[in-house]
């Protein structure tokens, strides 16, 4: 996590339901989800463990696979999206923030 300051664990963070019935850290790793897909092959997660239709949220949140990909953020959209670079613009409204 060495450069990373996860917009998800922020205030502003959301979590993403998918179409599929999903439920995703964030829109980002969503639009990308084949990094989270290769991310579950590499760590030997199932990403099933996301799916709504088998689990409940509390489940899919308190889940080997999701506490996993929280301690590790090992994507290039997260390093693309949450570099600590990327979270200086005060005015930044990518997550739904009202811009002020």
């Amino acid at each position: 996590m060495i450069g990373i300051s996860p917009k998800c664990l922020q205030k502003q963070g959301k979590d993403f339901l998918s179409t599929t019935g999903k439920l995703y850290p964030c829109c980002w790793i969503y639009s990308r989800r084949h990094e989270l897909e290769d991310w579950a092959k590499r760590y030997n997660k199932n990403i099933e463990d996301l799916d709504l239709a088998k689990y409940t949220v509390r489940q899919v949140k308190s889940s080997d696979f999701w506490k996993s990909f929280f301690k590790s953020f090992d994507t290039d959209v997260c390093r693309q999206e949450c570099s600590k670079n990327s979270w200086t613009n005060k005015r930044n409204n990518k997550r739904g923030n009202d811009i002020v």
